[in-house]
């Protein structure tokens, strides 16, 4: 059996990406930008095969996965472990709001009833990727989902504690998988984005 081959994709912009409010679990739609960056980065993946193609349940990663998924008319499979971090009631303010975010971003430090810790979602996280792979081993797999989601997976397979990278609009994370050892091939790719996000 061959190498299955996972492309990680964020979201495309919305409104709330701009005024840099955390989304967490709200449903926010894609803005007009994030819809024009869906439609390039499904034109990037259009001479490519897909087998399949899933996405976070919210509505920003489906709207993008639809997008995407049209040009190989596959069904969208949404999965809730492809969701962002919930943020509880820190979701909907601007990051300038919460003074604490940075540091709580970047650990467990950001804490509130109903706030989802870091380690929590990169389990999640892990565990989806894993039931996906589980069904489409030797296949290419386009899995459309958040930032931080994205983060999280790529900490887990670095061995890192904490997100390291800041993870573009509709970018492509390439990962494959053999023989339960991950590669990765490329991160953050938005190469087919040639406007200012």
């Amino acid at each position: 059996m061959g190498k299955t081959t996972v492309y990680l994709i964020r979201h495309g912009q919305t409104d709330w990406n701009v005024e840099r409010r955390l989304q967490g679990h709200l449903d926010v739609p894609l803005n007009q930008v994030g819809i024009r960056q869906a439609e390039k980065v499904a034109k990037r993946f259009e001479p490519d095969s897909l087998d399949a193609i899933y996405s976070s349940d919210l509505r920003r990663a489906r709207m993008t996965a639809e997008i995407i998924a049209a040009p190989h008319r596959l069904t969208v499979w949404l999965h809730q472990g492809l969701r962002e971090r919930g943020y509880g009631p820190f979701e909907g303010k601007r990051w300038d709001e919460i003074p604490e975010f940075h540091a709580g971003f970047r650990s467990d430090l950001l804490t509130a009833e109903g706030v989802e810790s870091w380690r929590q979602m990169q389990q999640r996280a892990v565990k989806a990727l894993e039931e996906i792979i589980s069904r489409h081993l030797g296949q290419r797999v386009a899995v459309v989902t958040h930032g931080g989601t994205i983060n999280a997976i790529l900490s887990y397979l670095e061995g890192h504690a904490e997100p390291r990278y800041r993870i573009a609009n509709t970018s492509v994370t390439c990962l494959t998988c053999g023989a339960e050892e991950w590669t990765i091939s490329w991160i953050n790719d938005a190469s087919h984005w040639d406007e200012v996000s």
